[in-house]
C-alpha cells in the first residue's frame, strides 16, 4: 500500500493521517472539485488524532487521546476555510501538494455502541461561483449591467470573482483570446449564477473555466494539457468502463446571434442575422442543435461557439473510465491531475492514442486502499481544433472478446 500523508488544515488546526475513508474529486466539467473525509472510529484511549495549534506564532503538536471528549476543542465548523494537503512519503524529497482549498460545507457524525466517526465534506473556493447568483452591484458599487465595460476577458472574470476572493489565471494556449479587448455592454440578469455569466463569455471563445483545487479559477482549454509521459495498458488497470453514446450528439450545431441593423440609402433599414454552424460528420441522420447566446456576438463568436459545443459533446460521447492503484503518477512525486495527457494502449477498448484526463476521483477505503478513478476522452475535446472526425471510435464486441481472452 502507498505511504501517503493526508493533512486537513482548518484555520489553526491540522488533522493528520486520521482518515478511514477519503474521496477527492476534480473535473473539467465542474467548476468546483471537492472532498469528503471520514475519520477513524473514535474510542477513548484507542485511536489518536494529531492537532496542530498556533501559539504566539509557533506551531505546536498535541495528541488528543479522547477525541469524543475534546471534539468541541477542535474548532472545525461549518463554513470554515480548509486546505487539504497530500504528501507521498514513498519518495525522497517529496513536497506537500494542496489538492483542495475551499470551505467545509457539511459535517456528519455516525455513532453506535462501538464508537463514532465524523465525515467532513467540502468544496473548492470556486463553489461560490456556482452557488451564488448575480446581483446588481457585484464587484463594484455600481452594477456592471448598466455600464459599458471595456476589458479583456480575464479582466472581466476577475471583476466577477473579486468579491469572492478568487484569483483568476489563464493558460498560455488561450492568452490571445483572453487579452482581446472589446467594448461591450455586459449584461447579467439578477438571479443568474455567476458561473453562467462567466461561461457565456468563455464558451464563445473556446475557453473553459476550471478549478485545479488551488483556490483559483483557471481559464484554459485542452491544447494546454501537459503530457505525463505515462503509458497505460489494459493490463495496468484494476477495472475499466467503456462508454459510447450518441444521445447528446447532433449532426449540425448552429449558434444564432441577434439581428444587426444595416442602414440603407433609401427606405427602411435591412437586418442581417449573425450565425455560425459546425457539422459533426459522424452523425448520419439529421439532428440539428440550436444555441441562442445572450449578449453581443460576432460571426467568429458564433462559429467558435458551435465548434466548441460539437467537440465537447463528441469527445464526451467516447470515453474510458479506468480505476488504478495509488494516487501518484508511477515513479514520481506528482499526483494525477485533470487536463493532462496519458498514452493509452487498450486492446479491449481498441484504443492506441494519447487521451485527456477530464475527471479524477481519488479514493481511500479500508478494503481497497488508495485508488484513482480517471475519465479519459479525446485529447482535443475541449479545444477549437478540427478533430471531430477522429471522435468516432467504435466497439467491435468480437474483437474485444478475443483480446479479453488473450490478455486476462
Amino acid at each position: 500500500m502507498s505511504n501517503i500523508e493526508i493533512s486537513l488544515r482548518v484555520e489553526d488546526f491540522e488533522w493528520l493521517n486520521c482518515w478511514k475513508r477519503v474521496t477527492i474529486k476534480k473535473s473539467l466539467n465542474d467548476i468546483s472539485g471537492g472532498m469528503a473525509l471520514e475519520t477513524v472510529d473514535f474510542e477513548a484511549g484507542n485511536k489518536r488524532l494529531t492537532e496542530l495549534r498556533t501559539d504566539v506564532g509557533q506551531m505546536e503538536r498535541a495528541v488528543v487521546n479522547d477525541a469524543l471528549k475534546d471534539i468541541t476543542g477542535l474548532k472545525i465548523e461549518m463554513g470554515a476555510p480548509y486546505n487539504l494537503q497530500i504528501k507521498n512519503l514513498d519518495k525522497k524529497g517529496a513536497t506537500v501538494k494542496s489538492i483542495s482549498i475551499g470551505y467545509i460545507d457539511q459535517i456528519d457524525m455516525d455513532y453506535n455502541e462501538d464508537g463514532a466517526s465524523i465525515i467532513y465534506t467540502g468544496r473548492d473556493k470556486t463553489c461560490d461561483l456556482a452557488d451564488c447568483r448575480y446581483e446588481k452591484g457585484i464587484g463594484v458599487k455600481k452594477g456592471f449591467e448598466y455600464q459599458t465595460f471595456e476589458s479583456t476577458l480575464d479582466g472581466f472574470v476577475e471583476f466577477l470573482c473579486l468579491p469572492f476572493d478568487i484569483p483568476v489565471t489563464g493558460s498560455q494556449s488561450v492568452i490571445s483570446r483572453l487579452q482581446e479587448k472589446r467594448t461591450e455592454k455586459f449584461t447579467g440578469d439578477p438571479g443568474v449564477p455567476i458561473i453562467e455569466v462567466i461561461m457565456r463569455e468563455c464558451l464563445k471563445r473556446g475557453i473553459i473555466p476550471v478549478s485545479f483545487g488551488d483556490g483559483k479559477l483557471s481559464l484554459t482549454d485542452s491544447t494546454s494539457a501537459i503530457d505525463t509521459g505515462v503509458l497505460i495498458t489494459d493490463s495496468d488497470v484494476k477495472s475499466a468502463k467503456i462508454r459510447m453514446s450518441n444521445l447528446e450528439r447532433f449532426s449540425v450545431y448552429t449558434t444564432k446571434g441577434q439581428g444587426v441593423r444595416i442602414p440603407t440609402a433609401n427606405g427602411p433599414a435591412d437586418y442581417t442575422t449573425i450565425d455560425g454552424t459546425y457539422e459533426d460528420v459522424n452523425i448520419a441522420r439529421y439532428r440539428p442543435y440550436i444555441i441562442l447566446p445572450e449578449g453581443k456576438v460576432t460571426i467568429k463568436d458564433c462559429e467558435n461557439r458551435s465548434k466548441f459545443e460539437a467537440n465537447i459533446r463528441a469527445g464526451q460521447s467516447r470515453s474510458l473510465e479506468y480505476t488504478i492503484k495509488g494516487w501518484f503518477i508511477p515513479g514520481t512525486n506528482k499526483m494525477w491531475d485533470i487536463n493532462t495527457l496519458v498514452s493509452v494502449r487498450d486492446q479491449i477498448a481498441l484504443r492506441n492514442e494519447k487521451m485527456l484526463i477530464s475527471e479524477l476521483e481519488f479514493n481511500l477505503t479500508p478494503d481497497e486502499g488508495y485508488e484513482t478513478k480517471m475519465l479519459l476522452v479525446h485529447k482535443d475535446t475541449y479545444s477549437l481544433r478540427d478533430a471531430i472526425k477522429l471522435m468516432n471510435t467504435g466497439f467491435d464486441i468480437n474483437t474485444a472478446r478475443g483480446n479479453l481472452k488473450g490478455t486476462r
